[in-house]
């Protein structure tokens, strides 16, 4: 059985990824491009699943784990992303780094699930 998915989800169809400004969803990330281990992982992978037409690959400098989303950007006003930037800060503001450890790559055909765990597509 090969570690790749037989098929891919295209996440990107209907505009899910291509929104213009306001219009996108919203969401909570970590940012882990600056981790020069994982941006090699990351290169292999992508450089592994590369023979797959189409795919959108994210630049090295913006891998992220997302840890949240927060929802549709045009239902969330300005006011209540500032609220929600605020609580997030306020909450986090005594919370030192964390370490996170990745041993393995696994090759799912989507990457996001709503919360019951279905698949989009």
């Amino acid at each position: 059985m090969s570690p790749l998915p037989e098929h891919l989800i295209d996440r990107w169809r209907e505009g899910r990824g291509s929104a213009g400004p306001g219009h996108g969803t919203l969401w909570w990330a970590v940012l882990l491009g600056s981790d020069p281990q994982l941006r090699m992982a990351a290169q292999a992978a992508q450089s592994r699943i590369s023979e797959f037409p189409g795919l959108h690959m994210t630049p090295l400098r913006w891998l992220h784990l997302t840890v949240l989303t927060a929802g549709p950007a045009d239902q969330i006003s300005p006011q209540g992303r500032s609220k929600m930037l605020a609580i997030a800060q306020s909450h986090l503001s005594e919370t030192g780094p964390i370490t996170v450890e990745l041993s393995r790559i696994l090759y799912h055909p989507a990457s996001d699930a709503d919360r019951n765990g279905a698949q989009r597509h």
